[in-house]
């Protein structure tokens, strides 16, 4: 869709009752972005500037939508389950439960089992090599939904092998790892408290395979 040609009012609106919850992936040469909706609300957002400046929640939501006067956006729209919107709209608030814990002392393998056993929504993430490289390993429910990996350029990517190669590298490496949790809970993300959220750049890339892969 073209935004010249929309009211975006009304094309949420319309959305929110024809698939209930979703995203509207926003996309031009000098700005792009995403909103995530439910059928009641706006939940959240990010928008990424040319300078590279990024927004979040309902900041990012205004810019964006305010921002349709200004860029000529190609817009996307995808069905996404509630659970799964909550999950992305809610990455902004995400809690830090466990942070730099070293491989000296962790083991990233058990670590994933730890979190899967512990029904942990939310996700791991890698830093190898004091940050040479990174890894991101996603969950709801203890289930791992999909990981991102800087060595394939922050891909999606869900398989056993990518999140086998992550765990090989901080073995042979070394690192540490932070966990977070995320609310799948309905209603606005919370604003980033301060010192948190660090690692929320790292799942643009992520989120776009998402809505890449929803749309295919």
């Amino acid at each position: 869709l073209n935004s010249y040609y929309l009211n975006m009012d009304r094309l949420i609106e319309h959305y929110q009752g024809e698939l209930g919850s979703g995203g509207i992936y926003f996309y031009a040469p000098s700005a792009e972005g995403v909103v995530f909706f439910d059928k009641d609300e706006l939940l959240s957002g990010l928008y990424q500037g040319k300078d590279g400046e990024l927004i979040k929640g309902d900041a990012a939501v205004e810019k964006l939508i305010t921002s349709v006067d200004e860029f000529n956006f190609a817009l996307n729209v995808y069905a996404i389950e509630p659970e799964k919107v909550y999950f992305w709209a809610n990455i902004p608030s995400a809690e830090t439960i466990y942070r730099d814990l070293s491989t000296e002392f962790t083991d990233l393998d058990g670590l994933i089992k730890k979190m899967m056993s512990e029904n942990l929504t939310g996700y791991i993430e890698a830093s190898i090599k004091e940050g040479e490289e990174s890894g991101l390993i996603f969950f709801i429910n203890g289930r791992i939904i999909g990981g991102s990996y800087s060595w394939k350029q922050g891909e999606l990517n869900g398989t056993q092998e990518a999140r086998d190669e992550l765990v090989k590298k901080t073995k042979k490496s070394g690192g540490s790892f932070h966990v977070s949790r995320i609310s799948t809970s309905k209603g606005k993300a919370a604003p980033t408290p301060a010192g948190g959220g660090a690692s929320f750049e790292n799942v643009l890339v992520p989120l776009q395979e998402l809505l890449d892969l929803l749309e295919r």
